[in-house]
């Protein structure tokens, strides 16, 4: 879909937003819905920091449900085709 340039740059910018890229390796490793609580307690789990606020989470879902990279659900947030094609992407590139 892009050149190489433009897919790494793209991975770079998204593995630098720290809170979204840890929403999105949260949804992965639970491979299930999560509530907007249990996000915050994965991402401050992964990102090893107590004082992300909730509004950062909130804020950074509704940035990745409008690229369609998380879908919700009454059940909660999950990774969407596209949201789990760019965690497998991410893993490659942080493996690089």
């Amino acid at each position: 879909m892009f050149s190489g340039s433009v897919e790494k740059a793209l991975l770079e910018f998204f593995s630098s937003t720290t809170v979204s890229a840890a929403i999105a390796d949260a949804l992965a490793e639970a491979g299930k819905p999560l509530t907007s609580g249990q996000i915050l307690t994965a991402v401050r789990e992964i990102r090893r920091m107590e004082e992300i606020p909730l509004k950062a989470i909130e804020s950074s879902l509704i940035i990745l449900s409008d690229a369609e990279i998380i879908t919700h659900s009454k059940d909660g947030y999950e990774l969407s085709e596209l949201g789990r094609e760019l965690v497998e992407k991410l893993k490659s590139y942080r493996g690089a």
